[in-house]
């Protein structure tokens, strides 16, 4: 039958079953495509069903939740720097105490603004600063238990790396009121909760080292006295820190 087809077509036997082939190769490709299709519009319903939305109030709460950490951080740094201090920074802690106050880069969602490229580049700018800072961080906890490297780069380090951390305290100040209008009473309670966080009943001891009204965090605040409840008690943090890690400096010569 292939045969007498092929004749009256002045087609090859061969020519024939080569076209044969080739529409059955073309029916595959075509059965391939709708099951890929398929496929992805039902993995693509899936991640729907599955991945949380971000959306402009959680990105909010999530900047929130960094400058805690920020905050977190940048006393857990000068508790560091007034211990160094003393021991003329010839010893490190124990843990990792320093990479312990790496910030959550990934509450940074700057594909929210995509569409708003002033907006944009003001949280990416913020998010740049931000993974920054993590690598400085990492490279000062490796340098702090290198013996080889000296006090005074070590000193300079430090005393650099906290001056960054205020630094992207003020940057997130100003990205939180152009993205959100951040007014001063959402500031003022964030603060409170913070303040509230920390437990000051044992506040007996002595302070080495404490926040006074011209540091950056402070400043930021409008109401004087929460100014000082955010003193008194950050102070308290400071100085819990500092008995913590005078409990885990490993002692180290330097070259």
């Amino acid at each position: 039958m292939i045969e007498d087809f092929a004749q009256n077509w002045h087609l090859t036997t061969w020519d024939w079953l080569a076209f044969i082939i080739a529409i059955l190769s073309f029916m595959v490709a075509g059965v391939s495509m709708i099951i890929a299709v398929k496929t992805l519009r039902s993995q693509r319903k899936t991640e729907e069903n599955t991945t949380p939305i971000m959306t402009f109030q959680i990105q909010e709460f999530l900047l929130e939740r960094l400058y805690v950490s920020l905050f977190d951080g940048y006393i857990r740094l000068k508790a560091l720097s007034d211990v160094l201090a003393r021991m003329d920074f010839e010893a490190y802690p124990l843990s990792d105490r320093v990479e312990d106050s790496v910030l959550p880069i990934d509450d940074i969602h700057c594909e929210l603004y995509y569409r708003d490229k002033e907006n944009y580049h003001k949280l990416r700018g913020l998010r740049d600063k931000v993974e920054l800072y993590n690598r400085r961080l990492a490279s000062f906890s490796r340098n702090l238990s290198s013996p080889s490297i000296v006090a005074a780069s070590l000193k300079d380090e430090l005393s650099e790396l906290i001056d960054y951390n205020a630094s992207i305290a003020k940057t997130w100040t100003k990205v939180m009121w152009f993205l959100f209008h951040y007014s001063d009473e959402q500031l003022n309670k964030l603060y409170i909760r913070i303040v509230k966080a920390v437990d000051t009943q044992d506040n007996h001891q002595a302070f080495h080292s404490k926040l006074d009204k011209d540091d950056v965090y402070v400043l930021v605040l409008s109401d004087e006295a929460l100014q000082e409840q955010v003193i008194e008690s950050m102070s308290f943090y400071m100085a819990s820190e500092i008995e913590q890690l005078n409990g885990c400096m490993i002692p180290i010569k330097r070259s």
